[in-house]
């Protein structure tokens, strides 16, 4: 029921990510002391800035749809998984936020912030976690994307790393790492866009007929319509008995007749069903038997 996201645009900052990574990779493995890569250091840093942009873009548009979704069919199931992407946006917010300190100040960075830094991927990849229902290979991908660097910060070889290269690859550094938690979060709202539900909203049985009397000519009589299958969400359904509109609460509509003469009557009910997101209207018909009474 969202709208469907071009494929070019949804796989597009990943398949930038994995070919970058190699020259970006080698760049800061580089010894520290030559400048053979000094030149490519402008074309990485502006790719890696345009692709936590982009992500982030992305990352806004799924948040919105799952938005749409909850908002539109009302389910407990579609509120938790609302609750999770929220969830996840804030953390990786506060991991955005940190890292963009740091990155004003790449060359007075301590090891104690390094450590807090590790200890901060460290659980925002064990948060993550919970939101993917261990899907086997959203948790790789976690794991390569935020665990395998914290692990990382946690090494001599790393904490070299900051002491002793240019200010300049150590930003370069910290940028990388915000693109892999904005991509991070891009894999766990894209599963958690799928799981939401919209519901279709199409009766599947024909609604009960409870009537709470006899009813008799000239006596004012109420019968009960019981929606088996319904609409989650109330303002998207209309039930109309002889074209007189009647509300529906928690499935179950109540309407009141006077009938003028004894012997079979039949009740016309319709209800229609609009799909909060397209406006388009379905509409049911049914007929209701009754055997009148006399006074």
């Amino acid at each position: 029921m969202h709208t469907p996201l071009p494929r070019f645009f949804k796989h597009r900052v990943f398949f930038v990510y994995w070919a970058l990574i190699l020259a970006l990779g080698g760049y800061l493995a580089y010894d520290y002391c030559t400048d053979y890569y000094a030149e490519l250091e402008p074309v990485l840093k502006n790719t890696v800035v345009q692709g936590v942009a982009s992500a982030e873009r992305l990352n806004e548009y799924r948040l919105m749809e799952i938005h749409k979704i909850a908002d539109a069919y009302k389910m407990e199931h579609n509120e938790q998984l609302r609750r999770k992407a929220k969830a996840a946006m804030d953390q990786v917010q506060v991991c955005q936020n940190r890292l963009g300190t740091l990155k004003r100040t790449p060359e007075s960075i301590r090891a104690e912030d390094i450590e807090q830094l590790a200890d901060l991927l460290e659980q925002l990849g064990d948060s993550l976690f919970l939101f993917v229902d261990q899907d086997p290979i959203l948790e790789a991908d976690l794991q390569v994307l935020i665990l395998q660097h914290a692990a990382a910060l946690k090494t001599p070889k790393m904490q070299a790393f900051f002491r002793h290269v240019p200010a300049s690859k150590v930003a370069l550094y910290l940028e990388d790492l915000a693109w892999k938690s904005v991509l991070a979060l891009n894999l766990v709202l894209d599963y958690l866009q799928k799981q939401i539900t919209p519901d279709e909203m199409v009766l599947k049985m024909i609604p009960v007929f409870e009537p709470t009397g006899c009813p008799r000519v000239g006596q004012a009589f109420t019968g009960r319509v019981d929606l088996v299958a319904y609409a989650t969400n109330p303002d998207s359904m209309a039930l109309f008995v002889n074209e007189k509109k009647y509300p529906v609460r928690n499935g179950i509509a109540e309407f009141q007749q006077v009938y003028p003469r004894p012997g079979r009557h039949t009740d016309k009910v319709k209800i229609l069903l609009t799909n909060p997101l397209t406006g388009q209207i379905a509409s049911y018909s049914y007929e209701i038997e009754l055997n009148i009474l006399k006074p």
